[in-house]
C-alpha cells in the first residue's frame, strides 16, 4: 500500500541524490518560510501537495495504518498537539499580525513571523487553522505559551495523527519514509520542530512523526528520533 504515486516517488528519491541532508532545527528554513508572504506560501502548498499526493487508499484506511500502538498510546502520544482554526478578521501589515476570530469564540492577535511555516494566505475573511505543540488554546489565551509550528488553509478538513517508520530518502525540504506495514509517506519539512539528527544520513533512520493530516495533503508538526 503506498500513500504516494510512483512519479512522485521517483522524484523525491531523483532530489535525494543530489541535495545534502537536512537533519537539524530548520530555523533557517523557518524563518524564510514565515518572512516569504503570500506568494511563498503558495508556491510552498503546491509543493507539498505534490510531496503527499495520495493514491486512492481512504483517509480510514491511512489512519488506521499509519499510526502505531493502541488508541490510548496514541492520545498520550498527541496530547500537546492541537489546531486552532477559524477566520481572519483583521491584518496589520505595519505590525505583522492579524486577527483570527477562532471556532471557540476567542479572539486571538497572531504575529505571522512567530509561526514557524506559513502555506496559506493570511486576508480578511480567510479560513486559516494552525497546527500548533503545547496547552491547549481557549478563551483567548495568551499565544506566547505555544509553540505555533505552520498555518494551513482552514477550509480542509484536517485531523492529528502518528505514524513510525524508516526513511528512505532525505532531501534539503523533504524526505521520504516507509512505515511497518508497507505505507510510503512523503513530507515537507520547513519549520518542522525535529529532534537532532533524526533525519541524519541519506536513509535508514528510525523515525516518529506527529502530523496533520488532511485529504489532499499532509504537514508535519514534530519529527522524533526513535531509538
Amino acid at each position: 500500500m503506498k500513500k504516494m504515486s510512483a512519479k512522485v516517488t521517483a522524484a523525491i528519491l531523483a532530489a535525494s541524490a543530489v541535495l545534502s541532508a537536512c537533519g537539524g532545527s530548520g530555523s533557517s528554513e523557518t524563518t524564510a518560510a514565515a518572512a516569504g508572504g503570500d506568494t511563498s506560501a503558495a508556491e510552498t502548498t503546491a509543493a507539498a501537495e505534490t510531496v503527499a499526493e495520495p493514491t486512492g487508499t481512504g483517509m480510514a484506511e491511512s489512519e488506521s495504518s499509519e499510526t502505531s500502538g493502541t488508541a490510548a498510546q496514541d492520545d498520550e502520544r498527541l496530547a500537546d498537539y492541537h489546531l486552532l482554526q477559524g477566520i481572519v478578521t483583521g491584518t496589520n501589515d505595519e505590525k505583522g499580525t492579524f486577527t483570527l476570530k477562532a471556532d471557540d469564540g476567542g479572539e486571538y492577535v497572531i504575529t505571522t513571523g512567530n509561526i514557524g511555516d506559513v502555506e496559506t494566505e493570511i486576508a480578511d475573511d480567510s479560513l486559516v487553522v494552525i497546527g500548533y505543540i503545547g496547552v491547549e488554546i481557549h478563551d483567548n489565551m495568551d499565544l506566547e505559551k505555544v509553540n505555533m509550528v505552520i498555518a494551513a488553509p482552514g477550509d480542509d478538513d484536517w485531523t492529528i495523527t502518528y505514524a513510525e517508520g524508516t526513511t528512505t530518502a532525505n532531501a534539503m525540504s523533504t524526505f521520504m519514509m516507509v512505515t511497518a506495514d508497507g505505507t510510503e509517506m512523503g513530507f515537507m519539512k520547513a519549520g518542522c520542530p525535529m529532534d537532532e539528527d533524526a533525519l541524519g544520513g541519506d536513509s535508514g533512520a528510525k523515525i516518529g512523526v506527529v502530523y496533520m493530516d488532511s485529504e489532499d495533503v499532509s504537514f508535519p508538526l514534530e519529527i522524533r528520533k526513535l531509538q
